[in-house]
């Protein structure tokens, strides 16, 4: 969470702070030094970090819904590390998806990562396919930016 802290420092100076970043970068903060604080007791560091992956899910979501409606873009594969739609798609693939599950069930394959496979229901592994499937995709689409990046380059 500190290190998730100190990118988005680093992003909000590049483009300048405002009231709601400084906020945020805030609570980020003080939840990563709550999880530090937290090492003494062990539910104490479960709680925090769910919390934590929620607000990184809650952070590439709303990454991507400024990048695909508001700020101009049009989706198109391109450099991830330039802000667009493609970027925050990539980022809510690659960080949001995983900590959504992990928030909301403690591991980051959803309730399968902690239950025996005897006792998964269908919602268990359809949740598992999602997080397989938006993997997969991410890999995908990673895979086609660099090979534009090199087409370019050509």
């Amino acid at each position: 969470m500190l290190l998730f802290a100190g990118g988005m420092y680093a992003f909000f100076a590049q483009r300048g702070w405002t009231l709601r970043d400084g906020i945020f970068e805030g609570v980020c903060v003080a939840l990563g030094l709550g999880l530090l604080a937290s090492c003494l007791s062990r539910r104490a560091f479960l709680v925090l970090s769910r919390i934590g992956a929620g607000l990184v899910f809650a952070a590439y979501l709303g990454y991507l819904l400024y990048e695909c409606f508001y700020s101009g873009q049009a989706w198109r594969v391109g450099d991830p590390a330039q802000p667009s739609p493609f970027a925050a798609t990539l980022g809510l693939l690659l960080w949001g998806l995983p900590c959504l599950l992990y928030a909301l069930w403690g591991s980051f394959w959803g309730r399968a990562g902690v239950t025996p496979p005897a006792h998964w229901s269908r919602h268990d592994v359809l949740v598992l396919r999602v997080a397989m499937y938006a993997r997969r995709l991410f890999l995908l689409l990673l895979v086609l930016a660099v090979v534009r990046q090199v087409l370019a380059l050509v």
